[in-house]
Formats: structure tokens, sequence, C-alpha cells
């Protein structure tokens, strides 16, 4: 038997990886990225199969919408369980939400869908414990590395407000006064 056949059947026996590079983005990034930042809650959960990998689409309904649109939006993830199959599929970093789960969703369209902008870093929790509303991100998977963001919500609002120019000839007055 030579080396080159022996390389050969080695070489088939190494397992295939793959894997998503997903870079770390702080607070602008994901605010200039995403289309939509809203707070809401999931009301509707649906996976399904797209070309060998196993999707989940929610139903988000806002609350409160600091950017973007106001009405309910369906956005998509990586991963989920099929309720036929039961077989289920977890993707790193994916964002994954239960029914009724409130959260802040920093929201961006990519091939004609809605996502959670930059994997799970668009997914952030509104907390008061301290009394005083804190948005607190919330990193899933291989994304535990990044240090995550906490910021008070009051200044998360006045910073998307800042960025975004989706704004009429009063609302720029005010911003010129505000943001400046």
């Amino acid at each position: 038997m030579g080396k080159g056949y022996l390389l050969f059947v080695v070489l088939l026996l190494v397992p295939v990886v793959s894997g998503t590079l997903v870079v770390e983005q702080d607070l602008n990034e994901l605010i200039g990225r995403s289309d939509q930042i809203l707070e809401g809650r999931v009301v509707g959960k649906d996976s399904f199969w797209e070309e060998g990998r196993l999707m989940t689409q929610y139903l988000f309904v806002p609350d409160e919408v600091l950017f973007g649109s106001s009405a309910s939006t369906r956005f998509v993830s990586f991963g989920g369980i099929d309720e036929d199959s039961h077989l289920g599929q977890y993707v790193p970093g994916s964002p994954h939400f239960e029914l009724g789960e409130e959260a802040l969703l920093f929201l961006e369209e990519a091939e004609q869908r809605q996502w959670v902008t930059g994997f799970s870093q668009g997914h952030f929790v509104v907390d008061d414990v301290t009394g005083v509303r804190m948005a607190v991100q919330q990193l899933e998977g291989g994304l535990l590395a990044y240090e995550g963001i906490e910021v008070e919500y009051d200044l998360l609002q006045m910073k998307v407000y800042c960025a975004k120019k989706d704004r009429g000839f009063i609302e720029e007055v005010v911003w010129k006064v505000v943001c400046g």
C-alpha cells in the first residue's frame, strides 16, 4: 500500500468542519445596520426546512418602536425543532425565542427576510431590577466570548434617535438641538 493511498484514506476519515464567522458589533454598529429596532414579544413560532437547513420563523408584536415599522413583524433564525419529525438543529450564535418571550430586537433585511442583526448580538432583554431600565444583550453559543452590551434604555433610545435620520422637519429641528 503506497503512502498516497494511505493519505487518501486518512483524508476520507477526517470530518468536514464548517462554521460561520460573526464579526463582533458595538451598539452603534448594531443601530446603523438595523432596519427596525423594536421592543415587544414573540407570539408565533414555526420551524421549516429550506435547502437542507432547519429554520424558524417568529411572529413578533412590538409594544414600543424605537425605529422602523410598528406593524407585527416576521423574522427568521437558523435552527429550531421540526414538530413533524421531532428533529432539531442548533446553530451556535443564532438566537432562539420561546412563545411569549419579551425582547428588544435589532432587525435587518437580507435575502428578502428580516433577521436579528449580527445573529444573537441583536437580541436584548429590558430589565429594571435596580430601578433603572437597562437593555442587556443576550449572546448565545459561540458569541459568548464577546463582551456583552448593557446600556440604559433611555440612552439607547437617544442613540437610536440620533443615528437614524428618518424624520420630518419638526423632528429634524429637535434632532439638531438634542443630537447636534
